[in-house]
């Protein structure tokens, strides 16, 4: 039996609803932190293109901006890997399948929160966090990567998703706590990939299509968003559920 074989079904429903999480909430939330650096990236790698070569695939691989989300995918799933490892030392003074269901039970609480601000519900200050906070940190981080995005292609588009992946996010912060709570180390690689490849369609499509496109396409997700962000919390709660042996 292959390692990938031997994961559990329940890790499986744990990266189906971060794919979804991903998917929804990257298209509505990652479209307003992560939008300007990724438009940011796309014009500085076009504009190095002469008029008269500019063709299709040049827009399009400078759109995609693949290293870039190679690189945001590299910092998620270390990340993903360093709270598994340390979850799994707790692990070893309390049952796991209790630590566990903690770790869902705050995962699908961070992703019903960001279901409820994605329909404008008002939530207290101490459940969002405080207004500007992430955008302190994600502009310093930019200033840090300023150099890179002079030439945003290869090693230091990589470099780049490196860097911008440790911007403060709740719907990162929620995925990392579905992957402490996962079995194993490959599994918090799993999950946290399922994850990444969530949130790589509408930052490409703000890549390639351009500003005006992704605004419809995030007015489409902000209302459907939420709701696939409520399913994927409903995944997470139901392996929780599983994990104490409830059902």
């Amino acid at each position: 039996m292959t390692p990938l074989a031997s994961l559990s079904g329940d890790l499986w429903t744990m990266a189906l609803g971060l794919f979804l999480a991903g998917l929804s909430g990257g298209a509505v939330h990652c479209l307003g932190m992560c939008g300007p650096f990724v438009m940011a990236q796309v014009s500085a790698t076009l504009e190095r293109v002469p008029a008269e070569r500019m063709g299709e695939m040049h827009r399009l691989r400078g759109g995609l901006l693949v290293p870039y989300h190679l690189g945001r995918m590299t910092t998620y799933t270390a990340l993903g890997v360093l709270v598994a490892v340390l979850s799994q030392s707790v692990a070893v003074v309390w049952d796991l399948r209790w630590l566990a269901f903690a770790l869902l039970l705050l995962a699908a609480t961070v992703f019903v929160v960001q279901a409820l601000k994605g329909w404008g519900v008002p939530l207290p200050g101490y459940i969002v966090g405080r207004a500007g906070g992430n955008g302190a940190t994600a502009e310093m981080l930019g200033r840090l990567a300023a150099p890179l995005f002079r030439q945003p292609t290869g090693w230091r588009g990589y470099l780049l998703g490196v860097m911008l992946g440790f911007i403060p996010c709740g719907l990162v912060y929620g995925a990392l706590a579905a992957s402490a709570a996962s079995d194993s180390v490959l599994g918090a690689v799993v999950v946290m990939l399922a994850f990444s490849f969530g949130t790589m369609p509408g930052l490409m499509g703000l890549g390639v299509a351009g500003q005006l496109a992704a605004t419809r396409l995030r007015g489409v997700f902000k209302k459907i968003g939420p709701v696939f962000l409520l399913f994927s919390a409903g995944l997470l709660v139901l392996t929780a559920w599983r994990a104490v042996g409830a059902v």
